[in-house]
């Protein structure tokens, strides 16, 4: 029997401005219109949230710890609460304005740039797979680089293998080398800043602009679209504050709203 298979990372933005991929959700559509969803649980990262930053996942009991979740033939609440269903009127319209010509809910779910405002909880495609980070050189370069100690969090917080030497770093060590790294690249933000305001004060009428390369702010831009980056993830690949890259984006949007379409 013929089958589709949408799958997607399910996402936060948490602590440190960072994206904790939670999970994979899949969803399978069979020929004879059965379907089933499954939920794969990233409990590496979804350790490193406390309970503040990170409720629970709707419609699924993560203290049972289950490698997978699945649901035959139901619709969870997790894809009910923020997906049109196929009796909604205006479904049609709805995916017309995502780009798509056939009912998938966990594929407008990726696309639609509306978020559900019940939690902080979203989807995005499921990029293509990354190198495993050696640790210990990443780790040389966090302790006195806030752009090293950032690369380190984001693939602890994305899933991302880890690995020391030839071994894989276990979710414990993973837990703990984030407690380490988080408060410091944090206190390095802090103190990035506090030497901004005070070079500010003294030089602001004589400031310049700060260049960007314009192929990094191209990627950049692309990425913060397609959720694969959050403001923060982007400013800190340009080298910029977040307001900063909020306003190059604003630029960027003008330039392109400016450039007359093809004839």
């Amino acid at each position: 029997m013929r089958e589709n298979v949408t799958e997607a990372q399910l996402c936060l933005d948490g602590p440190g401005g960072f994206t904790y991929v939670l999970g994979l959700v899949r969803y399978t559509l069979w020929e004879d219109e059965s379907f089933r969803y499954e939920l794969e649980p990233d409990y590496a990262v979804i350790d490193l949230l406390g309970a503040a930053d990170f409720p629970g996942i709707p419609g699924f009991d993560l203290s049972a710890r289950k490698p997978r979740y699945e649901r035959a033939n139901r619709t969870p609440t997790l894809i009910a609460e923020r997906a049109p269903m196929e009796n909604r009127e205006d479904l049609w319209q709805l995916l017309e304005g995502c780009g798509m010509a056939y009912w998938d809910p966990l594929e407008w779910l990726i696309r639609t740039p509306t978020r559900y405002i019940g939690d902080d909880l979203y989807f995005r495609a499921v990029p293509p797979l990354t190198e495993a980070l050696e640790v210990e050189e990443a780790i040389a370069r966090a302790a006195s680089s806030r752009q090293g100690a950032a690369a380190v969090l984001r693939a602890l917080c994305e899933g991302r293998e880890v690995i020391v030497g030839s071994a894989r770093l276990s979710p414990s060590d993973r837990k703990a080398l984030y407690g380490v790294l988080l408060p410091l690249h944090e206190k390095m933000g802090r103190g990035k800043a506090a030497a901004g305001e005070r070079v500010g004060t003294s030089v602001r009428s004589g400031r310049k602009r700060k260049p960007v390369d314009e192929l990094m702010l191209r990627e950049a831009v692309e990425r913060y679209r397609s959720r694969q980056w959050t403001a923060a993830a982007a400013a800190e690949s340009l080298g910029v504050s977040v307001p900063t890259f909020y306003r190059r984006l604003a630029e960027w949007e003008d330039r392109d709203a400016t450039v007359p379409a093809p004839v």
